[in-house]
């Protein structure tokens, strides 16, 4: 491949099989899934079409949300829990909006965030994580044994990730925790020079920095990119770049990726994030974009 050509492409991923998470069933703006020993149903804008599953497993749900009303239980109710992704533990908790503290499409990447991390050059990845949550692609990488630098501006979020590392016994040592706006912390790292072998992002459509102050993904992506880009280390170093804006397309990520890395050599791999079903259906659950620099 010449310099500046870039590899396009696009790959089916898949749960881990050790994933303790199903969907069940979806449709009519409603999704059912199974977390560990819990069954959720919660509304779904992207399913459309109609459910396939018998109406008694919606029923049966051990919770569901509804929208400006809050969680309704069906036997005992319940607050937290836990679940397994792929040998790694998360503690799950029934949120004001809806959220437990996972998007399950994230294990999707799994497998291919650990190829990431074991192609690099270094015995010991240097990992940034930003816009990360609870901790799952922490976790991920951690477990390969990565530096791991994990960003949110949520302090819960943070506390949150905490309390998941500790019960996957990962010391208090082993992950940099830094509770600042994702990009503003990633913007000082670039003038710094700091340099990292994998780059996880994972940003929000709309975000609230002050009470006077926002970030729109809508227009602020194109800079993103070029800021994670440049934070990476060279050859063998990848960028996992993930988001759920309904404005942005797989196609999108990929050739804004490759106005910012082409030239340095890449390898790409670009696409929806879909959750599969127990029917053999797809529900769309964001997209994703690779991007390794091979020279």
């Amino acid at each position: 491949m010449r310099q500046g050509d870039t590899e396009n492409r696009s790959a089916v991923l898949e749960l881990p099989a050790r994933a303790k998470y199903r969907l069940i069933d979806c449709g009519m703006g409603w999704k059912l899934e199974s977390f560990g020993s819990k069954v959720l149903a919660r509304p779904s804008a992207v399913s459309m079409w109609r459910k396939k599953g018998a109406e008694s497993a919606w029923k049966d749900a051990d919770a569901t949300y509804i929208p400006k009303k809050g969680w309704e239980f069906s036997k005992q109710r319940f607050e937290e829990w836990q679940a397994d992704f792929d040998e790694i533990k998360l503690t799950l908790r029934l949120q004001d909006n809806g959220q437990i503290g996972v998007f399950p499409e994230h294990a999707l990447y799994i497998g291919r965030l650990e190829e990431a991390l074991r192609s690099t050059k270094a015995k010991q990845p240097k990992v940034l994580n930003l816009f990360a949550y609870t901790g799952l692609a922490s976790l991920v990488a951690l477990r390969v044994g990565a530096q791991v630098t994990h960003v949110d501006l949520s302090k819960k979020a943070l506390d949150w990730a905490s309390s998941n590392f500790r019960i996957n016994d990962i010391s208090a040592g082993q992950v940099r925790m830094i509770c600042e706006d994702a990009v503003a912390f990633a913007e000082r790292e670039r003038r710094r020079g700091k340099r990292y072998d994998v780059v996880i992002v994972d940003p929000p459509s709309f975000s609230r920095i002050t009470k006077n102050s926002y970030w729109k993904l809508e227009e602020s992506l194109n800079g993103l990119m070029e800021t994670c880009v440049s934070l990476l280390a060279g050859k063998s170093s990848s960028l996992v770049f993930t988001c759920h804006d309904p404005g942005v397309s797989p196609e999108m990520l990929r050739n804004i990726c490759a106005d910012y890395i082409g030239e340095k050599g890449n390898s790409s791999v670009a696409g929806e994030l879909i959750l599969p079903d127990s029917h053999g259906r797809g529900m769309p659950s964001g997209c994703y974009c690779f991007a390794s620099i091979t020279y």
